[in-house]
């Protein structure tokens, strides 16, 4: 199927760099291809086994019946994965699979020619196949189950286990803490290259997964269109193009260090606890602190385009899983790539996780570094700890070709915190999240440790670092999730080429993660047009307010308060100071989710 793939999109093959990528594709989705098999294996291993222990004609042809079925649908998928690629350059989607609602549209829509190339390309595909299957393996299964032995029922339960136990390891894409992804197959910077490699069942599986764990649309639809955008407006407008330069250059290198959970509670500069971010404290004291900065995301896989491609989070819904999604949004990345910069994405564990390897791949990041290329040092269940990969972060920054944009992503601050550390400091006892409490306070004496020694580096001088939490987490305050707290983050713009007026300074203004790209655009000389979640925080006449969601609801904030509410029921939690500014607030997260959501599942 993959070698018909690459035949039927013509000549972009070509156009894979470098050229040895396309032979590659066809050795890189091995894991893909393993966990697809083992999924299509599931219901005939099933049936041989309650064959092996109840030799009934019925199961056997039901068994034959079965392979046949598996064999139709898994080659039907990959030859309309080829065509809907050739005229999407995506590879099949659910949404793809809605026109199917319709048979008769599709068949307006596709010519008699290619109607009859499908059905022979399918008998061609198939026939083969099922009839190995018939001839060998159905034949043997009889063979075996016809053996007389004295337990059959013994040796087909063991069978069971140890099959199942294998079954599991292939799916999961090997025996580890977090499970594989579509990006496991990634592995090239050429996009068709990866698509090649990305098996077409597995690939719309994980589609039919992260869509099917979203609630229905009705409950995202709360007015008309044109009244959310009409409240949203005066949140997105400007006034004026005046606004202050914060930058001594206009080129400078950019790192963004990317905080895994780390959450205003327990960083004291931020009326959180004390003790616990000392380093971050005095880091926040030389930089441009935003003491007010809220979520767009509640895990990372939302938390990552939420920064680099002001793609806001949604409830139940990660956008980086749905490829022909991802494939949409812009990228700051990209953006500074175009402009001459070099470029890398770095983290000490596994990014296959919800698909960010995928995504940070698509969006320009040329330099790719995990666990994987780290195996000289000491890793942690989830791979290299902040304090190694911090030090390892700074070589790869020494080595970079300026301007570059390289951004770090932590892992400490998330379970199960297994760090090595020779740090006396102790959470308090009573804390909930006492080894929560304490990861953080060894990731910041990392994060303090890595400063001091870029700070002594040649590069320093032009740089720009961003510090900014993915999302938040359960700190000893235990809020609910509906709570604005809960989603209250760390974000800092540090480094020697802000302006001395911009430093040991703090903006109190209600901001979001999302407004990181059009502010860092506006402030060197580029457009931010295409992030039109992204707000420039530096702007005057940006209003002072945050959306936030969380898993089951969502939230808006500002100075005078903020409401909240999980979709499915329940009263709107609200600190505002009446009831008519609680339905103000509350209708302007409706807004933000109506309008998120229709972007997102609809367009």
């Amino acid at each position: 199927m993959r070698v018909f793939f690459v035949l039927y999109q013509g000549s972009r093959s070509k156009q894979i760099n470098p050229p040895h990528d396309l032979y590659l594709s066809f050795i890189e989705g091995y894991k893909l291809d393993l966990a697809t098999a083992t999924i299509l294996c599931g219901i005939p291993m099933f049936l041989a086994l309650v064959y092996y222990v109840f030799p009934q004609k019925i199961i056997e042809r039901m068994a034959g019946f079965v392979v046949g079925f598996l064999l139709i649908i898994y080659h039907g998928i990959g030859l309309a994965d080829a065509g809907i690629y050739r005229e999407w350059v995506a590879k099949v989607n659910l949404q793809a699979l809605a026109h199917f609602s319709n048979p008769s549209e599709i068949f307006k829509t596709i010519s008699v020619r290619d109607q009859v190339l499908f059905v022979v390309l399918l008998l061609a595909f198939v026939l083969p196949f099922l009839w190995f299957y018939k001839k060998k393996i159905h034949p043997f299964i009889r063979t075996i189950t016809s053996t007389k032995q004295q337990r059959p029922w013994l040796s087909g339960f063991l069978f069971l286990i140890v099959s199942t136990g294998m079954s599991i390891v292939l799916i999961r894409g090997g025996i580890t803490s977090l499970p594989m992804s579509q990006s496991a197959a990634y592995f090239s910077t050429s996009t068709f290259a990866n698509d090649i490699a990305v098996n077409p069942l597995y690939n719309l599986l994980q589609d039919i997964t992260v869509q099917g764990q979203a609630p229905e649309s009705s409950q995202y639809h709360f007015m008309t269109d044109e009244e959310a955008l009409s409240n949203l407006k005066p949140y997105f407008q400007t006034s004026n193009d005046s606004f202050p330069r914060i930058l001594q250059t206009q080129k400078p290198n950019l790192v963004f260090v990317v905080l895994e959970s780390w959450s205003a509670d327990v960083v004291s500069c931020l009326g959180g606890m004390q003790g616990v971010t000392p380093c971050f404290d005095s880091l926040s004291k030389e930089g441009l602190l935003f003491s007010n900065c809220f979520a767009s995301a509640y895990i990372s896989d939302q938390g990552i385009p939420s920064i680099f491609s002001a793609a806001p989070g949604l409830s139940r819904i990660s956008p980086i899983s749905m490829p022909h999604v991802a494939q949409r949004m812009p990228s700051l990345v990209s953006d500074y790539a175009n402009q001459g910069y070099s470029t890398l994405f770095f983290y000490g564990g596994d990014p296959v996780f919800g698909n960010i390897k995928g995504y940070v791949v698509k969006k320009g990041f040329q330099n790719i570094v995990d666990y994987k290329q780290l195996q000289h040092l000491p890793q942690g269940q989830l791979g290299v700890h902040d304090a190694e990969a911090l030090n390892e972060f700074l070589l790869y920054c020494n080595k970079s070709k300026q301007p570059f944009l390289n951004a770090l992503f932590t892992l400490s601050t998330h379970m199960p915190y297994d760090f090595k550390t020779n740090i006396t400091w102790k959470g308090d006892a009573n804390d909930p999240e006492k080894r929560y409490t304490e990861s953080v306070h060894y990731a910041d004496a990392a994060l303090g440790n890595f400063m001091a020694e870029a700070k002594k580096q040649a590069w320093y001088p032009n740089t720009l670092f961003v510090f900014v939490s993915d999302h938040s987490h359960n700190t000893f305050r235990n809020s609910e999730l509906s709570y604005a707290q809960r989603h209250h983050i760390p974000l800092l713009f540090f480094g020697e080429v802000l302006k001395p007026e911009y430093r040991n300074r703090v903006i109190e203004n209600y901001v979001s993660q999302l407004d990181i790209a059009s502010t860092l655009l506006h402030q060197t000389h580029m457009d931010a047009g295409a992030y039109h979640w992204s707000r420039n925080m530096l702007h005057p006449a940006t209003i002072s307010a945050a959306y936030f969601p969380f898993f089951g609801g969502t939230g808006y904030i500002d100075s005078s308060g903020y409401a909240s509410k999980y979709l499915l029921g329940g009263a709107i939690n609200s600190t505002c100071k009446d009831s008519m500014s609680t339905q103000q607030h509350y209708k302007m997260a409706q807004s933000f989710l109506q309008l998120i959501y229709k972007e997102t599942m609809e367009k």
